[in-house]
């Protein structure tokens, strides 16, 4: 969701109940996005009832950037203000398949250590390829065969610059393994 109206945000993020696993933005061009994983056979766990009634005085506060949530708020992500970004992504153990989530944390890991050798040849399209394959991971709990094949190539034409980071060896041999 993004708010592209032109007016300032006006008033406070406030939920009255619970929130579990979500984004909330407020403010002129600002955006809240989820990522998850799907997963038909998650059953969540029961908790008791949240208040459905704000804290005293919250509904009532309208400074900016002001949150005010009533209940549980778990695996939430609020951005307020102008061009805020709020982004929850669910943590790497929403990944089933224990080789998924081996290679997302070294996707993870190699992205985190890319911009030391942002002005390599072939590090942007290892980027590239690292981002599309942390996003299915998240969204699915696996990746699909071509992404993963995409991504080898491009860490075989990279391996000048990433040869030496044992992040980048790391990854490709799981992304061998997973890929036979």
């Amino acid at each position: 969701m993004t708010h592209d109206d032109t007016a300032p945000a006006a008033g406070s993020v406030s939920i009255g109940g619970s929130l579990h696993g979500g984004a909330v933005s407020t403010g002129t061009g600002g955006s809240a996005e989820v990522s998850a994983p799907t997963d038909p056979d998650h059953r969540e766990e029961p908790r008791p009832a949240a208040p459905a009634a704000l804290p005293r005085g919250a509904a009532g506060n309208r400074a900016p950037g002001s949150v005010a949530i009533g209940g549980d708020a778990r695996g939430v992500a609020i951005s307020t203000g102008d061009h805020g970004t709020a982004r929850f992504e669910a943590p790497s153990d929403a990944v089933h398949d224990e080789r998924y989530r081996e290679l997302l944390e070294q996707v993870r890991l190699l992205r985190q250590q890319l911009p030391l050798f942002a002005d390599a040849a072939g590090v942007a399209e290892v980027e590239a390829e690292l981002v599309q394959t942390e996003e299915e991971i998240t969204q699915t709990g696996t990746a699909a065969p071509g992404l993963l094949r995409r991504l080898w190539e491009r860490l075989e034409q990279a391996n000048t610059a990433l040869g030496a980071l044992t992040s980048a060896t790391a990854l490709a041999e799981t992304v061998r393994q997973l890929t036979g």
